[in-house]
C-alpha cells in the first residue's frame, strides 16, 4: 500500500491535494497529515515516524498541501 504524507498549513489547499488523490489513487490508499508552525521539516519527520508504525506501507509520498496528483498511474509508476 503506498501512504500519502501530507504536510498542512492551508486547509484550501489541502482540501484540492487530498481530491487528487481519492481521485487518482487506489482507494485503500492511507493519507497522513500533519501540521507544525516551527518548520516543514519538523512535519516531514512526524509523517515518517507514524508511516513506519504501518506494517503494510510499501512507500511514503511526502506532499506539501498544495500538490495534486493529477496521473492516474501514478502508483503504478512509482512500483
Amino acid at each position: 500500500m503506498i501512504v500519502y504524507g501530507a504536510c498542512v498549513a492551508n486547509e484550501a489547499k489541502y482540501a484540492n491535494s487530498v481530491e487528487s488523490i481519492w481521485t487518482h489513487c487506489d482507494p485503500g490508499a492511507i493519507l497522513l497529515r500533519a501540521s507544525t508552525r516551527t518548520s516543514i521539516a519538523e512535519a516531514y519527520n512526524q509523517l515518517l515516524r507514524q508511516a513506519r508504525e504501518l506494517p503494510d506501507a510499501e512507500a511514503l509520498v511526502l506532499l506539501h498541501e498544495d500538490v495534486e496528483i493529477l496521473d492516474h498511474q501514478f502508483e503504478a509508476k512509482i512500483r
